[in-house]
């Protein structure tokens, strides 16, 4: 199912569905089938009159009776599928970017924390790496020793980011 880029007014909108804030659904009015499709990925579709929309930017439209340009619509506690009002935000592509669950391939249980190898000549050095994005976009790194005490040093600091550039929900820091 291709979803469609271009979303209706929210005058159409209303004129033609209902929403629950409280349950996150949305019915036809005509009909009041509840239009929750599930597109892949977690994600829920709005499917009717050839449109074919994410159903979280029209759960925030018909509740906000806006759709900030430029921004995505964040489902704060990590559910796709969980459209109620409570559970959705406008934030800017980083900040949703920074709350992606933990990859289950994680070998430091931390996000924004892993092994880097540097290879000079015969010589081989290992350290933890921390990445991280800016407010700006910029992205910054910084090496620890690859020992538990690089890593607890390591973590900290990656907390110590977490906390200064702010945006973070706690998803990002459980596994996939």
């Amino acid at each position: 199912m291709r979803l469609t880029r271009i979303m209706p007014s929210l005058c159409y909108l209303r004129e033609h569905l209902s929403y629950n804030s409280v349950t996150g659904t949305i019915t036809l009015k005509s009909t009041g089938r509840v239009l929750n499709a599930n597109v892949g990925h977690g994600y829920l579709a709005v499917c009717f009159s050839g449109y074919n929309l994410r159903a979280h930017r029209v759960a925030y439209l018909l509740h906000t009776g806006t759709l900030p340009a430029g921004l995505d619509i964040d489902h704060i506690d990590g559910d796709k599928a969980n459209n109620r009002a409570a559970n959705l935000r406008a934030v800017t592509r980083s900040t949703n970017m920074r709350n992606v669950k933990r990859r289950v391939d994680n070998t430091s249980d931390h996000t924004g924390v892993s092994p880097l190898t540097v290879r000079v000549g015969q010589k081989v050095y290992n350290y933890w790496k921390v990445q991280w994005t800016t407010n700006t976009g910029s992205k910054r790194s910084k090496s620890f020793p690859f020992n538990d005490t690089g890593l607890a040093m390591a973590t900290v600091f990656r907390d110590g980011v977490e906390r200064a550039i702010g945006g973070y929900t706690d998803r990002h820091k459980t596994a996939a």
